[in-house]
Formats: C-alpha cells, structure tokens, sequence
C-alpha cells in the first residue's frame, strides 16, 4: 500500500466517527481565523450553502462563488444579494478552458461531470441523475487577478465530485500563492473515473502541502463505509 494513503487511512480510523454529511462550520471556521483568511474561493457553491454557513459563525471577508449549473446558479444569486463580499460566478473550474456536459442530479449537490459508479447509486439511491447541461469549465489560473489571488490570505474550497484534481491540475499560478485548501475526496469510486483521496493527496503533497484537518462525510448508511470526507491541506511556507 502506498505509505501516504497507509498514514491517511489510518488517521481517519482513529478518528471514531459516525461519518455523516456535513461541514462543522465552526471547525471550520477556527482554521479561517487561525490562518487569518481574507479570501475564500468557494469551488463548487451549488446554492451557497458553504458559503452561508462560515458568514452565519464569523467570516466576514470576501467570497468568491464558482457555480456552472443555470438554474442552481440562479438560486446562489438569490442567497448572496444582501452580501456585498460576496462574488458569483457561472462557470465551473478544471484543467482546460472547454464546453462539458453536466448530468443534473435530483439532489443538486450530487451533479457532476462524471458519471456515477454503480456504489454512489446503491448508497444514495435518492441522488439520480436527472438531465444534462452544457456548462462552461474556465481554468482557475484565468481567474487568478479578479479574485485577488496572490493579494490576501486566500483559501481553497473545492467541492465537485469527482473532479477536484482536474480544478488543481489548471491552477499551477494560484497554487504557488494559496496556502489552504479543503476538498472533497472519496475512498473509493463514486464516479467514473475520478481520483481517490490518496491520489490528490499525492499532488499537494508534492507541492508542499500536507494535510492538517479531516472532516467526516458520506457514509454508506447499509455498511457504515466512509466514502467521502473533507481534507484541509497546509501549504508549508
């Protein structure tokens, strides 16, 4: 076994959760403060759900929302009104500027690029995938200027199932400048194709960044499987 993936898994067992879905804000949080975050780039915002809960337990500084899918973008729009901090912007990250399609869950969270594996179908039968939609994928390097990348203590919050080391992969220059980073990454496969935690631990690794913080996620309710959790990487300075 990899010695990397060997140290991880064992971490997360030592742990003792009941692994559920979640985000424990105030957790969360503490890092912000701790590492006195400025800016936070909310990879994969869905409605803002993210976003709401680290403004609702302190945050006050600037967010910037990523967000492809039309209608759910629509709804983010709605949230962040009254927020003047707070950016939105239609268009999902990865390693290339390009046209995708999208497959639109009936639980939106769940809607990915990628198709789902036969095991996310079987442990949330809810969450099936509903229409497609083309969306447009820009690199996060594009954005790098308008977000203030490189200006303020800036963190990383990607969540897109399956598809956080392609976001990775397309921001060589925001990398050298961000610090912190929370993704989403999952035991084993959920979809087609992507790469499990070990893989994208492996990339940051390599660039320096070590993991400092687990936050439990999905489980298999059947089995008590983890299948999901949330890593925050430290970039060693």
């Amino acid at each position: 076994m990899n010695p990397l993936k060997k140290l991880i898994i064992n971490g997360i067992r030592g742990l003792g959760y009941d692994l559920v879905k979640s985000h424990p804000a105030k957790e969360l949080n503490a890092v912000l403060k701790r590492y006195e975050i400025q800016n936070v780039i909310d990879v994969g915002a869905n409605e803002g759900q993210y976003a709401m809960g680290i403004r609702k337990n302190g945050y006050k500084g600037q967010i910037h929302s990523f967000e492809p899918m039309t209608k759910v973008f629509r709804a983010l729009n709605g949230n962040l009104l009254n927020d003047p901090l707070w950016k939105s912007y239609n268009y999902g990250l990865g390693e290339k500027e390009e046209d995708v399609e999208i497959n639109v869950s009936s639980n939106s969270p769940s809607s990915s690029i990628l198709t789902m594996t036969e095991v996310h179908n079987q442990a949330a039968p809810d969450a099936v995938f509903k229409y497609k939609e083309i969306v447009h994928i820009k690199t996060l390097d594009a954005f790098a200027d308008k977000i203030g990348i490189g200006k303020q203590a800036t963190f990383l919050k990607i969540d897109t199932q399956g598809f956080e080391l392609n976001i990775l992969k397309g921001a060589p220059h925001c990398l050298k400048y961000i610090n912190t980073i929370q993704l989403e990454m999952s035991t084993t496969h959920l979809y087609q194709g992507e790469p499990l935690f070990f893989e994208i631990s492996q990339f940051l690794y390599e660039r320096n960044f070590r993991l400092i913080k687990v936050f439990p996620g999905f489980s298999d309710k059947q089995s008590g499987e983890m299948l999901q959790f949330d890593g925050i990487f430290r970039r060693d300075l």
